[in-house]
């Protein structure tokens, strides 16, 4: 998904905007990125492996990624607590300037997959990084039928797009579905899925 102004872009907590030009459109349009909360601690830790040893700067790396230093902040805490990367204060003429962090944990074997800030930045999305936002397809009741299936049409392309990336998980279940109701005494039985930021139910 892409925007053709930056006033129509998302610059919401956690996403992150490519700007690029497009010959075919001829204009400057803005790409959407948005890693989930896993995929930002694995970026993270690349980029810490890759960097291992030298002063790494909280604010480049909640920058680039679009979040807050506390953010950033807690999720080094996590690492330092599973003993994968050790903090040591950097100090230049008596004052503090930063941490190094080196990372102390398994040798990892370098495969080309890993999860980092360049293949985040890659415009042509290679990892499968989402790419549309909840909010654009919230299907609201005040919608006529044909608006809503079009609507939900759209949002199930989009994430079955982004799961042929995934490896599902009970988080990625999670991040998509609120509540599941199954009508155990309804013949056929019926399974009704509450996805989310979508104000509808979804029955099979």
């Amino acid at each position: 998904m892409y925007y053709t102004s930056e006033e129509e872009n998302y610059r919401k907590y956690g996403i992150v905007i490519l700007e690029a030009y497009d010959e075919t459109l001829r204009t400057t349009v803005y790409h959407y990125r948005k890693p989930t909360p896993s995929e930002r601690k694995e970026i993270i830790l690349n980029y810490i492996i890759d960097n291992s040893g030298t002063p790494i700067k909280v604010n480049y790396l909640s920058s680039k990624l679009a979040v807050s230093d506390r953010t950033i902040q807690k999720i080094i805490k996590e690492l330092v607590n599973e003993e994968l990367i050790k903090v040591e204060p950097c100090f230049i003429n008596g004052r503090q300037s930063g941490n190094k962090i080196t990372y102390i944990g398994k040798r990892r074997i370098k495969t080309g997959k890993e999860l980092t800030l360049d293949l985040l930045y890659d415009i042509t999305n290679p990892y499968g990084f989402r790419d549309w936002d909840w909010g654009e397809f919230k299907l609201h009741p005040d919608l006529d039928l044909e608006e809503r299936i079009n609507q939900f049409e759209i949002l199930k392309e989009k994430v079955n797009g982004f799961l042929e990336f995934k490896e599902l998980n009970s988080l990625i279940v999670h991040s998509l579905i609120s509540r599941i109701e199954v009508g155990y005494r309804d013949n056929p039985r019926t399974i009704k899925i509450y996805y989310k930021f979508i104000d509808d139910s979804i029955s099979n």
